[in-house]
């Protein structure tokens, strides 16, 4: 399937935004694109902040679920309030008295919308790559189970949604921008972990060692140290991707200077597929008689 499909429907997106605003005005696009913006903006701040606020006032480890639980809850109420008084900025700026009110609507109306359509975007964009995310770290995972080298030429292929998100992230600037944002598919976390699955099959791990993306990192004595935390081996044990994503050691062995660059470059899909590669049987010649 088309890698650049995502790309493909944001595009759509935009188009039918900017028509609609054309014909029927940009006040509710506008409204609930602003919502929307400051929602998401609740949303990943809470994430990054909650954590370490729960440890350092109520001495409490707070886990992936929890986290999102009440993350989403707050973007959900912030929502509806910015909703409702952006609505009413909105109108009253763009009606017919107003000093917008020329831009409300055409061709400007479909300019402005753009504004809106942005952050719609931005949470599509966000949605795909934490599914190809996770979608990609069950495929590392499962290439690095016991008895894997006997399925040679009987394995999947990469998954679909982790090239979608790769589709989104060859769009310069995209990836670094998102990075720092979202933690579940930040490259040098979600690059670690596999990292961390790979380290304990020791066919894939021999392979890595040989391999020019992942030689140096797949050898580095924070990835077995990592493999060896109680809180990473029942993420890997119980295979809770997100959980193992948001690893605070996890991730802070990932922003480690020197290190997070080569993580966040390392191209993993191109190492899957040489490995399954490896592991394919070579062609059987049959003699000419």
């Amino acid at each position: 399937m088309n890698d650049f499909f995502p790309l493909l429907i944001a595009l759509l997106f935009v188009a039918v935004a900017f028509v609609s605003a054309m014909n029927n005005g940009v006040v509710k696009l506008l409204s609930s694109g602003v919502a929307a913006a400051a929602a998401l903006l609740v949303f990943f701040v809470l994430i990054h902040l909650l954590p370490s606020l729960a440890e350092q006032f109520m001495d409490i480890g707070l886990t992936w679920q929890p986290l999102i639980g009440i993350a989403s809850l707050a973007a959900a109420v912030v929502y509806v309030i910015a909703r409702l008084i952006s609505g009413a900025v909105f109108k009253w700026l763009f009606n017919s008295d107003g000093f917008l009110g020329d831009y409300a609507d055409g061709i400007p109306g479909g300019v402005i919308s753009f504004l809106p359509s942005m952050v719609v975007v931005f949470f599509i964009f966000c949605c795909v790559r934490i599914a190809g995310t996770v979608q990609e770290l069950n495929y590392a995972a499962s290439l690095s189970l016991p008895g894997i080298a006997q399925r040679g030429g009987n394995i999947p292929a990469y998954p679909f949604s982790a090239g979608w998100r790769n589709g989104i992230e060859s769009v310069p600037l995209v990836a670094p921008v998102l990075d720092l944002v979202d933690p579940f598919s930040n490259r040098g976390n979600r690059n670690t972990a596999a990292l961390v699955m790979i380290q304990g099959s020791p066919g894939f791990k021999q392979f890595a060692e040989n391999q020019r993306e992942t030689a140096d990192l797949i050898v580095n004595p924070g990835i077995e140290t990592l493999r060896s935390n109680p809180e990473v081996h029942t993420a890997v044990t119980k295979q809770d991707r997100i959980g193992l994503v948001l690893n605070a050691d996890l991730r802070e062995f990932a922003s480690t200077p020197g290190l997070n660059d080569n993580l966040a470059t390392m191209d993993l899909k191109r190492v899957l597929e040489d490995f399954v590669k490896s592991l394919e049987p070579a062609p059987v010649v049959v003699p000419k008689i």
